[in-house]
């Protein structure tokens, strides 16, 4: 018993100790890149802002593009990317996506929207004055996020997830604290290098033209976001860090949260082959994360056992593992830094074995039940 046990901790403190390290290293790093300075606007620049919806959330749409108003942004025009069948007056212009449009990768769901999109930027002639940034339909940016892209010079960029709504269910929200912190290390960090790793659909910035030139158009399952991602990577185009806010809501359940995970597992996976030729790093970067994403569970469980029971098994292992654990709880305390409040201190406090591992089932429940098609998500 104690030999499994032993090669438990062992596998534990290979597959997460790199990543606490380095997480550790970063949070302290990459203090200049999120605070860095807004450049002065450039010549002639303008912002498309373009929320792609179902219309399943009108309610939130209205909220975004009344809060995306209230900047007073010169140069900023919005816009809402919608099907064919959505009627809603949201109060800015519509894209409609005509019920017979096909590509020619057989692109579905969202990406079919966005890749109609990108050839109504060349239609409409768009070019190198333009920038468009990519919103859901639960996200929106800082007034500090657009002025950034104002002055930007790389081609692409993504800023940092924050919290937009929270406390409408409590494990998901503690839970998508991860995200936060993921956003202030990892993104922050290889968005700054111009070699993005992570790339996530709220708060996508890309230069029209080059929007225009790669598409969206990949397959009829894709992680659109992150292979878009790559693809401006691999044809050499600058990426940059936006040290501005995306505020995002958390799912409202705990099967929302469950198949929202299960959905970016399955895109992810089903467009691995192309992610690794367009770049192998970030692939296999992003395939670890995603498959070893269940490992701090594992950890907490040893640890407690190994507590509990004292069980003969070399000290260096149970230390290692404890230093690991310390740095996780205290990067989950960072996170709740950012809405402020005590009271979600102490629930992360309190909550952080349970939080991780609902977390961490996210990934059985992807192997045990593969999505045969994408499920709504409700939007708050």
């Amino acid at each position: 018993m104690d030999l499994i046990l032993e090669g438990l901790f062992i596998f534990f403190v290979i597959v997460t100790t790199p990543f606490t390290l380095f997480q550790l290293v970063l949070i302290v790093r990459n203090r200049k890149v999120l605070n860095k300075k807004i450049p002065p606007p450039q010549s002639g620049r303008r912002i498309l802002a373009v929320i792609a919806t179902l219309g399943k959330a009108d309610d939130v749409v209205f909220q975004i593009v009344k809060q995306l108003k209230s900047y007073n942004f010169k140069n900023l025009y919005i816009y809402i990317l919608v099907e064919y069948d959505n009627k809603t007056d949201y109060g800015v212009k519509s894209i409609v996506v005509p019920k017979d449009y096909k590509t020619d990768h057989h692109s579905k769901s969202k990406h079919r929207a966005l890749h109609y999109f990108s050839e109504w930027l060349k239609k409409e002639g768009y070019g190198k004055e333009t920038y468009v940034v990519h919103l859901d339909d639960d996200s929106v940016v800082s007034k500090k996020y657009l002025e950034y892209v104002m002055g930007m010079t790389a081609e692409a960029g993504q800023g940092a997830i924050r919290l937009r709504t929270y406390g409408h269910h409590l494990f998901s929200t503690l839970a998508d604290f991860g995200r936060v912190v993921d956003c202030d290390t990892y993104c922050a960090f290889f968005n700054s290098r111009s070699t993005p790793f992570g790339v996530h659909g709220e708060g996508l910035v890309i230069r029209a033209d080059v929007e225009e030139e790669i598409g969206w158009d990949y397959q009829p399952t894709v992680a659109e976001d992150f292979i878009m991602g790559q693809n401006i990577y691999s044809k050499g185009y600058k990426f940059d860090f936006i040290p501005g806010g995306i505020y995002i809501a958390p799912p409202t359940n705990t099967r929302d949260f469950y198949n929202q995970r299960r959905r970016w597992h399955h895109h992810f996976f089903e467009s691995i082959h192309l992610g690794y030729k367009l770049h192998k790093s970030a692939t296999a970067w992003f395939a670890y994360q995603y498959s070893m994403g269940w490992a701090m569970a594992l950890g907490l469980g040893i640890w407690i056992y190994v507590l509990i029971a004292r069980p003969s098994i070399y000290p260096i292992l149970f230390y290692i593992t404890t230093f690991n654990l310390i740095v996780s709880f205290g990067l989950y305390q960072y996170a709740a830094y950012y809405i402020k409040k005590l009271k979600y201190h102490l629930l992360m406090l309190l909550l952080q074995i349970p939080v991780t591992v609902y977390y961490s089932l996210t990934f059985f429940y992807y192997l045990l039940k593969k999505p045969k098609s994408d499920i709504y998500i409700k939007k708050v």
